[in-house]
């Protein structure tokens, strides 16, 4: 919120990004709360298991900019010409459409 923001707006704008924000702390911490609570719950299975049981691993993570890449990383060039192709396809039968329209 800038100054001019607080001092010549509505006030209902300062507690609106003040909801705003702390929507966004109490957000973070969950998650925080979460992922400590994966972290110790893994190391104290582990560090309490017998030498027999199997040691627990931290579960792996895929961010969304991993997928992102990867859906790219599937695009090659026979994909590249047959979305044109279909896409050239669907704008001929829109227009057709459109031409075939009375008025």
């Amino acid at each position: 919120m800038t100054v001019e923001q607080f001092w010549h707006q509505e006030p209902k704008l300062l507690n609106l990004y003040q909801k705003a924000y702390m929507n966004d702390v109490s957000f973070k911490a969950h998650i925080y709360g979460q992922n400590n609570y994966i972290a110790y719950s893994i190391a104290l299975s582990n560090a309490f298991a017998s030498k027999k049981d199997k040691k627990l691993d931290y579960p792996k993570w895929e961010s969304p900019f991993d997928k992102i890449q990867k859906q790219k990383a599937k695009i090659t060039n026979e994909n590249l010409s047959q979305k044109y192709l279909e896409e050239k396809i669907s704008q001929k039968q829109w227009l057709n459409k459109m031409l075939n329209k009375k008025d």
